[in-house]
């Protein structure tokens, strides 16, 4: 159900903890802000970590270095109170609409 609720192109959603953190797995749409933005260009909240980015076949262990691409998997862990910005960086821009 979480995962049908939250915006963007979420693609899988694991609640643990008892609802204090996520695994999220997201899709970078091509109308997405993260498009051609390094890690370390987000300012995520220090309660985000980027664990893998799949990029085709290829899973790649990020470094803040490394540029977001439409169609990268990006799997994150987040707790609770920083889910809001994790949705928010994965929706598509307003314009695309």
């Amino acid at each position: 159900i979480l995962r049908h609720i939250r915006k963007g192109r979420i693609r899988d959603l694991h609640s643990i903890q008892n609802g204090k953190a996520e695994i999220i797995e997201a899709e970078v749409l091509d109308s997405s802000d993260l498009v051609g933005k390094s890690i370390s260009d987000l300012k995520l909240q220090a309660h985000v970590r980027v664990g893998m980015i799949v990029r085709g076949d290829v899973a790649i262990t990020p470094k803040s270095s490394t540029v977001f691409e439409p169609g990268d998997r990006v799997v994150m862990l987040t707790l609770a109170d920083a889910v809001k910005q994790v949705w928010q960086m994965f929706s598509a821009r307003a314009e695309f609409f």
